[in-house]
Parts: C-alpha cells; sequence; structure tokens
C-alpha cells in the first residue's frame, strides 16, 4: 500500500519527503501556467496595439463608395464594349438606356446587352437616382461624363460623384 494511501486509511501525517515532492511539482506547474497566462496577455495586447482601429462605414460612406465603384470600375467594361461594336459612344439622348435596348438605327451593330437585365439598379445610384451621362462631357470633353448627384441629389454640387 502507498504511503498516501496509509496515510489517507489511518488518518496519520505524510512522510516529510512526500509533501515537498508534491510541492515542487505543484510550484513548477503553477509557474509554467502563470508564464503561459502572462505570454498570451502580452501577445493580446500587442496584438490590439498593432491592429488599425477598425470601423464599420456609416450607411452614407457606404453609399458614396459604391457610387465611387460603378462610376470609375464597373460601367467602364460596358463602355468600351459599346464602343468596339457601335464604334462610339451612345449619345447623351440615347443614355445609359443604350446598353439595355437598341438604339435606334443602330440595331444592326448593337450586340447587347451590355449590361446584365437583371443589374438593371446599376442604371440608379445608391440615392435611386438616375445615374447621369452626358457626351461629351464637361469635366472630360474627350469622352464622357458618368456621375451620380451624391446625397444631396442636386446635381452640379460639391457631393457629385463622377468618373472624372
Amino acid at each position: 500500500m502507498s504511503p498516501l494511501a496509509k496515510a489517507w486509511r489511518h488518518n496519520e501525517k505524510l512522510p516529510m519527503h512526500f509533501p515537498n515532492h508534491i510541492t515542487a511539482r505543484t510550484k513548477y506547474r503553477a509557474s509554467a501556467l502563470i508564464l503561459w497566462v502572462v505570454l498570451l496577455t502580452i501577445i493580446g495586447l500587442l496584438l490590439l496595439l498593432a491592429m488599425p482601429t477598425v470601423r464599420r462605414p456609416t450607411d452614407a460612406e457606404a453609399k458614396s463608395e459604391q457610387a465611387v465603384l460603378v462610376v470609375k470600375s464597373a460601367m467602364k467594361l460596358p463602355f468600351a464594349t459599346y464602343k468596339l461594336d457601335i464604334g462610339s459612344y451612345p449619345t447623351t439622348m440615347e443614355g445609359l438606356q443604350a446598353f439595355i435596348t437598341a438604339p435606334t438605327g443602330k440595331e444592326d451593330k448593337w450586340r447587347g446587352p451590355y449590361i446584365d437585365i437583371s443589374y438593371k439598379g446599376m442604371l440608379r445610384d445608391p440615392w435611386s437616382e438616375p445615374y447621369l451621362y452626358l457626351l461629351p462631357g464637361t469635366h472630360n470633353p474627350d469622352g464622357y461624363d458618368l456621375f451620380s448627384k451624391g446625397p444631396d441629389k442636386i446635381a452640379g454640387t460639391a457631393d457629385d460623384i463622377g468618373n472624372w
């Protein structure tokens, strides 16, 4: 029978060498655990300091970013493809509708739709206003202007979002 079992059974004190052995091992394990906790805490603090401040964009910021994406990037391919097929950009009068239905007199060259029919929403900005299109452009006299009136829904103000 082990010394621990004997001591437990007879309610005796443990031999002197036995508690010292347990105490040394327990101290080692406790110090290792404390070391890991401190190490993980330091790493966590460093990660918090190193990470940039994460914030969610406001609704207005998200809408502005969406409009920028459409006028400066997403619509470039439809414009380029239309110009390759027809030989020129749509006129101001034909507008962006020329990407969905063939303009009068151009049916033979038109190979559209140039915008997926399910993306007709691309013709409206995030504020549910139509994107405006001018050819030749005021800001791009050698090309076209495509822009949103922005959150104020008034053309020609500082918050307009365009391809210039």
